[in-house]
């Protein structure tokens, strides 16, 4: 039998904080990046630290979730193959608009116009 995978632990390094008369003490900042929306198109560029962290992470979540694997893709398919891919809602008014959401073809999330 083998060993189940063992989570990664965030090392804790406080920082602490004062606003407003109130005194924080955030042990997980450092896994803040100052440049996170361009982190968030490029993850080479977060530093080095938090993205070894968040890819032991994800690893580790993999690892533990790939029994289900199959299972996830066959509940996938059958979800998707019962929604047609340009399905759209009838548009509610709102004020002097009326909105509405509807689904490209091929796409993973809903528009919302």
């Amino acid at each position: 039998m083998t060993q189940p995978p063992v989570p990664p632990i965030a090392p804790e390094q406080p920082v602490e904080s004062a606003h407003h008369g109130h005194r924080r003490v955030d042990p997980y900042s450092w896994l803040r990046a100052d440049d996170w929306r361009e982190a968030m198109q490029d993850p080479a560029l977060l530093p080095a630290p938090i993205r070894q962290y968040l890819e032991a992470e994800n690893a580790y979540a993999e690892a533990v979730t790939a029994p289900g694997k199959a299972l996830r893709g066959r509940l996938f398919d059958e979800l998707k193959g019962r929604i047609r891919e340009d399905e759209s809602s009838v548009p509610r008014p709102h004020g002097p608009w009326a909105y509405y959401v509807r689904y490209r073809a091929g796409g993973q999330h809903p528009l919302r116009c």
